[in-house]
């Protein structure tokens, strides 16, 4: 039958793999993030589905932290609000 594995070595392997994994997330993250918009919706609507999920997988958040989206909500949300700010203010003066 099937052989069992040694469990410090069965943790090692994890733990390295682990390790490389993070590493490539992050290598990920940081080369995705220096595109620009319109490169990445051009790379996105022209690329496999493979290239597609590597992309949109550096963009989902871990545990605990806020995705891409989310972000981009709040800065929206932000702006509009210092807009309105402006206005008010600009109208007020007059």
């Amino acid at each position: 039958m099937g052989e069992q594995c040694d469990p410090k070595l069965s943790q090692q392997l994890n733990e390295m793999y682990e390790s490389a994994f993070k590493e490539m997330i992050s290598k990920k993250s940081s080369v995705v993030t220096r595109f620009s918009s319109i490169q990445l919706e051009d790379l996105l609507t022209s690329s496999t589905k493979n290239v597609a999920h590597e992309v949109v997988s550096c963009m989902i958040p871990k545990p605990g932290e806020s995705g891409l989206l989310l972000i981009l909500e709040k800065e929206i949300k932000e702006i509009k609000q210092m807009e309105e700010y402006r206005k008010s203010n600009f109208t007020a003066s007059f």
